[in-house]
């Protein structure tokens, strides 16, 4: 029996729960196993949908993934900021689950749709879209916990070798997420309204650049994300707050969609609960994380993106002025991801938040990384000023305090990139990612105060119980 408890969850469930989604018109909890599934179009359909569903859950994005990539930095509160973990944490347990089951739904379906008789052109977009998103959790895994198991077929309960298999090298599973976001890169740019938010070729090379980052390939990186740039699908909006907090804009390349007012809570129904979770007890939420003052004097004085990330006693939000007892001294509200209120205070974990994964501002500053680390001072300082530009630009801004940067040596502009990286996309789940790639994660946490251990925290622990299942196969990250 302990084999068939493996450690990825419901790898061996041959049964596929769909939810209902914007691009999904089904009943929201139809159960159907592989026996008599993969026979129709429909089918098919169904079944790349449920590879989608893992991205809007409370073990991913709407938590516990936002206070792994977050909470592990000095700039917020709530999470993992003591670096006290163990390997039996139950989010880190939990979003190893959540995130194998979406890779086994993906490689059910891209083992069995090329065998249905259908559309062969949409046949071969369900495949890359499952393609991608198994490449898209795979990337999460290697970022949380790094080396982790490969598994890239259906695996039958029978096959003990397969499931009590160790972990694969770091080059075999950064080769695997390459090559399903290549195959990726053969989806539409773009699709009809009733099929907005699945995944296109944009967003296929938008990771392939940032995962280019990771494997440090500088060239790489500079050429997808110039080929996003250059298919001008895409905008730069002229408003920070819009970018951040409007659904699926021109600026956004990737997003978790969620759909309000459907049945359930939290993870039975299709909204959002990231707001709910964010937003302080005073309007609604649970008040679960907080920004911090250090990423509040992380903001250039004047620069408008500080109003518009974090929200803070006096602040008015929806017609409310935030009292001072809401939010603990010299702590501030996440606003980016409380949202917008027309969408819904979120207080049933039901909203309609959707969370923007890649925008185009990241791109450019993706090629300002690469560029920079390439030598290549004029372009990346180019790709820099186009995202500094816009803040300057804004009503709220002060412009004299956001300056153009030019000039500086190639070790200054590579700081200044990152720092304007942590600055553009604090909250949006990159940080700490960012600061172990860049090798300072120990540096950077110490300096707060936060107790990191070089050679241990850079990785989450892989679940105890998971270890504990694998015959001795899966080895626990070191410290652990």
């Amino acid at each position: 029996m302990k084999k068939i408890l493996i450690y990825f969850y419901t790898l061996l469930s041959v049964a596929l729960v769909i939810s209902c989604s914007k691009f999904l018109d089904e009943e929201p909890e139809a159960v159907l196993g592989t026996n008599s599934f993969y026979k129709t179009e429909s089918d098919a359909i169904t079944a790349v949908s449920a590879v989608y569903d893992k991205l809007n859950k409370r073990s991913t994005t709407n938590l516990v993934l936002w206070r792994l990539a977050d909470t592990s930095t000095p700039d917020t509160n709530g999470g993992f900021e003591s670096f006290n973990h163990t390997p039996t944490n139950g989010d880190i347990g939990a979003f190893w689950s959540d995130v194998y089951e979406g890779i086994s739904r993906a490689n059910y379906a891209i083992e069995n749709i090329p065998e249905i008789d259908m559309d062969p052109v949409l046949r071969e977009r369900l495949v890359n879209e499952a393609k991608f998103l198994r490449g898209f959790y795979y990337f999460w895994l290697y970022q949380v916990y790094g080396e982790v198991p490969l598994v890239l077929e259906p695996i039958s309960p029978s096959d003990t070798e397969a499931l009590t298999q160790g972990k694969a090298s770091t080059e075999d599973i950064l080769t695997s997420i390459e090559q399903d976001f290549k195959d990726a890169e053969a989806l539409p740019i773009e699709y009809d309204d009733g099929n907005v938010g699945r995944v296109t070729s944009g967003a296929a090379k938008a990771f392939l650049s940032r995962l280019y980052l990771f494997m440090e390939e500088w060239d790489k990186a500079a050429v997808k994300s110039n080929e996003v740039i250059d298919s001008k699908q895409y905008e730069l909006l002229g408003d920070f707050r819009e970018a951040t907090w409007a659904k699926n804009t021109k600026e956004s390349i990737f997003e978790m969609q969620a759909v309000p007012n459907t049945s359930g809570w939290e993870d039975l129904n299709e909204g959002s609960s990231i707001t709910v979770w964010h937003r302080p007890g005073c309007i609604g939420g649970w008040g679960s994380h907080t920004g911090t003052q250090i990423l509040y004097d992380a903001f250039e004085e004047g620069d408008p993106r500080r109003e518009y990330t974090l929200l803070k006693p006096g602040d008015n939000y929806n017609d409310f002025t935030i009292p001072e007892d809401c939010i603990p001294d010299e702590q501030y509200g996440l606003l980016k991801l409380i949202g917008d209120p027309e969408f819904g205070e979120g207080a049933d974990a039901n909203a309609s938040n959707n969370f923007i994964f890649m925008r185009l501002a990241e791109v450019y500053l993706m090629v300002a990384e690469s560029e920079a680390e390439l030598g290549n001072l004029t372009e990346a300082e180019d790709a820099l000023e186009i995202v500094r530009a816009r803040a300057r630009n804004d009503a709220r801004s002060i412009p004299e305090a956001i300056p153009e940067l030019k000039g500086l040596s190639q070790p200054d502009l590579i700081a200044a990139v990152r720092n304007e990286r942590r600055i553009e996309l604090a909250s949006e789940m990159k940080s700490f990612f960012d600061l172990v790639r860049w090798g300072i994660a120990g540096e950077v946490n110490r300096a707060a105060g936060h107790a990191f251990v070089d050679g241990k925290h850079e990785h989450f622990p892989i679940p105890q119980s998971q270890v504990d299942i694998s015959e001795g196969n899966l080895m626990q990250n070191p410290g652990y």
